[in-house]
C-alpha cells in the first residue's frame, strides 16, 4: 500500500551541524556509514565523517524510526 513507502532520502555532511564543530564541518567529507542494530526505536547507523588525507575524523550516530524520522546524535 502507498501508505507502506517511507520517504526516501539523502543524507548529507550538513546535516551533522548540530553534532560537530563548524570548521571541522567545512573540510570533511562523510566517509562511511556502518549498520549497527535494529531495535524498537528504528534502524541505528554510525557516521564517519573525516578529513581527506588526515587521521582526524568524527563519528555521529543515526537513528531512522520506523515511521521514517531520522536523527543525528553525537556519539558519547
Amino acid at each position: 500500500a502507498a501508505s507502506d513507502v517511507y520517504k526516501r532520502q539523502d543524507i548529507t555532511k550538513q546535516m551533522f551541524e548540530s553534532v560537530v564543530p563548524a570548521d571541522f564541518l567545512v573540510q570533511a567529507i562523510l566517509s562511511d556509514t556502518k549498520f549497527v542494530k535494529v531495535d524498537r526505536n528504528g534502524f541505528h547507523y554510525q557516521a564517519v565523517l573525516s578529513i581527506p588525507e588526515s587521521s582526524i575524523y568524527s563519528i555521529a550516530n543515526l537513528t531512522v524510526s520506523f515511521s521514517g524520522k531520522l536523527t543525528i546524535t553525537p556519539t558519547k
